[in-house]
C-alpha cells in the first residue's frame, strides 16, 4: 500500500544535526509553533528519509525542502504508533491565525514515523492547490472526527485521497 522505509541511524544523525543547528527566523515568530522539539525532530527526519529514498539533496527552505525533478517539494512529517490506514488525515498546519498559510511549494508529499523511529511509511504526495481545494479547514481548537486540534488551523485530507508513491 505505501512504500515502508527502514530508517537508519545515518538518516537519524543527520536529522538531528540539522535539529541541533536550527535558527528560526526571528521576523517569522508565529511560525514557529512547529518548532516544538520533538515534532521538529520527526520533520527532519522525514525530510532525511524521502532524500535518501528519491537520491536528492536538501534545499532547506522555509518554503519547500526538496526539488523533485521540477517540482519544490514539501515534507509533512508526523509521527504514529502503526502504520496508518487510508483513512487516516494528511494535515498541513497554519500559522495564520486567521486562516491557511500556503507555502511556496507545487508538491506536499507526507510521510507517517513510528514513534520508535525504525520504520516510516511515504503515504503519499499531492499537489499544493489541489490539496487545498480538496481539504477540510480547521480552526485551531475545532474538533473533526472525534480528535481535537489545538496546535494551530490546518486543513486535512484523507490519506486514501493522495498519490499512491511507487
Amino acid at each position: 500500500m505505501y512504500p515502508e522505509i527502514r530508517i537508519t541511524e545515518d538518516m537519524k544523525i543527520r536529522a538531528k544535526d540539522k535539529y541541533n543547528n536550527i535558527r528560526l527566523d526571528p521576523t517569522r515568530d508565529k511560525r514557529q509553533f512547529a518548532s516544538e522539539g520533538r515534532r521538529l525532530l520527526y520533520g527532519y527526519l522525514g525530510e532525511m528519509i524521502v532524500m535518501e529514498y528519491y537520491g536528492v539533496g536538501d534545499v532547506d527552505d522555509y518554503e519547500y525542502d526538496i526539488v523533485l525533478g521540477e517540482y519544490k517539494t514539501d515534507i509533512k512529517s508526523i509521527s504514529c504508533k502503526f502504520k496508518p490506514p487510508l483513512n487516516y488525515l494528511a494535515s498541513v498546519n497554519s500559522c495564520e491565525i486567521e486562516g491557511d498559510h500556503r507555502q511556496d511549494a507545487d508538491i506536499y508529499m507526507f510521510v507517517r514515523i513510528r514513534e520508535d523511529c525504525e520504520v516510516a511509511w511515504l503515504v503519499g504526495f499531492i499537489e499544493c492547490e489541489r490539496f487545498f481545494s480538496m481539504s477540510k479547514f480547521l480552526n485551531k481548537g475545532e474538533t473533526y472526527h472525534g480528535m481535537t486540534f489545538d496546535k494551530a488551523n490546518m486543513n486535512v485530507l484523507p490519506i486514501r485521497n493522495l498519490h499512491r508513491i511507487q
